[in-house]
């Protein structure tokens, strides 16, 4: 039985997958790290640590289904980091992460030297903090011998992958969401790399995403367990990953991903118009196939939020499971509770950093059922607006394929199915981005894998009519109350709106 490794470099953890021809995955694993923040506000995590758990997950999972060894590897990684490595390869300095909110005065100077505008429109991403760019900005005033000493710019995933095989590249996916290059024709911006305090010889080459990004080295097959010369793809970003798995690749199927955070996916047009209209509120990401590109929203506390909702706020006197379930008894506008989940700041449709955590409406009468209830609501709200804002005029979206951890949870099924007026498909897998990291693999090596992302579905959750007009009325009673930005607000019906 031919098998494929996907290794996906999460923020807290790396996760490997094998996937078989049949489109099975026969074998998982999973190694935590921390992240370590030495000052305020700051995020980083040392590459070494990366390795070291990624050859510790690929023996686990080696270890789980023996024979055969894996045909092909495909990575996939957290983005916007920063991998600083000198010339003879070593890292400079522990990895700056997307987390990390440094950057407030380069972020200041970034505006000021260029503006929101060209660079969103340029790069698909908006000047926030936690982007490579900016942390490059940061290091540039703050440790300029660290680039004086460094020879190459990596994203995460692609340190991996030159432990793997010796070999260092970039691809579309991560690099076009650094603010280092264009989201349109994946080309360095010299502008911005003069921002950046860095010159373009530190940048290594770029590679397809599908294609082969070399081959597993004597030293470490030595430390995973793998068969030396493997081929190893050059992967891509968790979001491009997760979409490949996904089956993304027509307007008609969004995708929402309940996990820490939540993001919303929809494939858009490459073209000047789209990637422009959708980059003034959302990001635009390359995806893993040559020429695609999709809009992303992003809310960046959802599961962060209900957790920290059961766990912190409530002191853990009910779980978020049984909150989750008390919640779903009551429908949307938790009678007359606005809840605000913006604890991290926004993304999309704004990029604003500062807390805006709120619950409006509290009463004797809330319970914390109703709390829960309107955590639910603000996410599904937001998301769900992010889904409609998006969606390009060629074809409307019409079916929701749900995922990540939160996705375990029928309230979470509801609230997207209901908010959304949308029916929404509930996929076999959670973790998706490993899988996309195998088929990745698999592709570059020229492997056949009956894997259909459209078709792997668990279940299929319809809108209920009375609790999707409850959701049209909270939906208006937050943009009342300055919750939720007007561009989400709905003229007539959700389900109207984004079918007609």
């Amino acid at each position: 039985m031919t098998v494929h490794l996907g290794i996906d470099l999460g923020t807290s953890s790396v996760k490997c997958a094998l996937l078989s021809a049949d489109g099975v995955v026969v074998a998982t694993s999973q190694v935590t790290y921390p992240i370590d923040r030495p000052s305020i506000g700051w995020a980083e995590q040392h590459p070494d640590a990366w390795w070291s758990a990624t050859a510790e997950a690929v023996r686990a999972v080696l270890a789980q289904h023996p024979t055969p060894a894996p045909s092909s590897i495909g990575l996939s990684g957290q983005m916007h980091g920063v991998v600083l490595v000198d010339g003879s390869n070593r890292p400079v300095r522990p990895a700056i992460i997307w987390p990390d909110a440094r950057t407030g005065r380069e972020i200041d100077a970034w505006r000021s030297a260029v503006g929101d505008r060209f660079v969103s429109i340029t790069c698909g991403m908006p000047i926030a903090a936690g982007l490579a760019g900016l942390s490059l900005s940061w290091l540039a005033a703050n440790e300029p011998e660290a680039l004086a000493r460094t020879a190459s710019i990596l994203q995460p995933k692609d340190w991996v992958r030159f432990r793997l095989t010796g070999q260092l590249a970039l691809e579309p996916t991560d690099a076009c969401a650094s603010l280092l290059f264009s989201v349109v024709d994946e080309a360095p911006v010299p502008e911005l790399l003069e921002l950046a305090g860095i010159h373009e010889g530190q940048l290594p080459p770029m590679m397809p995403t599908l294609a082969i990004g070399g081959h597993v080295t004597d030293a470490a097959a030595a430390a995973t367990g793998l068969a030396p010369r493997t081929p190893v793809a050059a992967g891509g970003g968790d979001q491009a990953m997760a979409a490949f798995a996904l089956g993304l690749d027509s307007p008609d199927r969004a995708a929402i991903a309940i996990s820490s955070s939540g993001t919303a996916l929809v494939p858009i047009a490459n073209d000047t118009g789209s990637l422009e209209r959708q980059s003034r509120t959302h990001h635009v990401i390359a995806g893993a196939r040559p020429g695609s590109r999709i809009a992303m929203g992003v809310v960046m506390a959802a599961g962060l939020a209900t957790r920290w909702l059961a766990d912190d706020l409530l002191l853990g006197a009910t779980t978020e499971a049984a909150l989750l379930e008390a919640a779903d008894d009551i429908l949307a506008g938790a009678d007359g509770l606005s809840g605000n989940p913006h604890f991290g700041g926004t993304r999309t449709p704004v990029v604003d950093s500062r807390p805006q955590g709120a619950f409006v409406g509290l009463s004797f009468l809330h319970t914390p059922a109703h709390l829960m209830r309107a955590t639910v609501d603000g996410v599904a709200l937001s998301l769900t607006g992010s889904v409609q804002a998006i969606q390009d005029s060629r074809e409307p979206v019409r079916e929701i394929v749900l995922s990540g951890g939160g996705a375990r949870f029928p309230t979470w099924h509801r609230a997207i199915a209901d908010a959304s007026g949308l029916p929404v498909v509930l996929s076999s897998d959670l973790d998706h981005s490993p899988i996309g990291a195998a088929l990745a693999g698999a592709s570059a090596n020229g492997d056949e894998v009956r894997f259909d992302g459209r078709s792997r579905v668990e279940g299929r959750v319809e809108p209920d009519p009375a609790r999707a007009a409850a959701f049209r009325a909270a939906r208006e009673l937050a943009v009342e109350r300055g919750l939720l930005p007007a561009a989400h607000a709905t003229p007539t019906s959700t389900s109207e709106a984004m079918t007609r």
